[in-house]
């Protein structure tokens, strides 16, 4: 299986009690703007990390998604975001950073 085809696998299996407590926890708007339609979820660490083995843990974890409107969405994935630093203060104007990401997604896979 190529890396593309298992991207989408793991994309396809994100848990729906996981996007539920995601959408509560970023008001069910996007976290950089507020913008409420055509929301997606975005991954902090990409899942090819996982794929290649730079990143451990789990890809879905609620410390790795975000809510994300389409064009921020796009604008993130293009890296053209200029907000990129206001992007990661998105849960009560706490500075978030990948590596914390990382490590909360270790501690819910040892949990489970």
């Amino acid at each position: 299986m190529s890396s593309r085809n298992l991207a989408e696998v793991i994309r396809s299996r994100l848990r729906e009690s996981v996007k539920n407590r995601v959408r509560l926890r970023d008001n069910n708007q996007c976290v950089r703007c507020g913008f409420r339609r055509k929301l997606s979820f975005h991954h902090l660490i990409p899942i090819s990390d996982f794929i290649i083995g730079k990143a451990k843990g789990r890809v879905n974890c609620d410390a790795n998604l975000v809510l994300l409107c389409q064009r921020c969405h796009v604008k993130v994935h293009r890296k053209v975001d200029c907000e990129l630093g206001r992007f990661f203060r998105y849960i009560e104007g706490k500075e978030v950073k990948q590596k914390e990401n990382e490590n909360q997604c270790q501690k819910s896979q040892s949990s489970t």
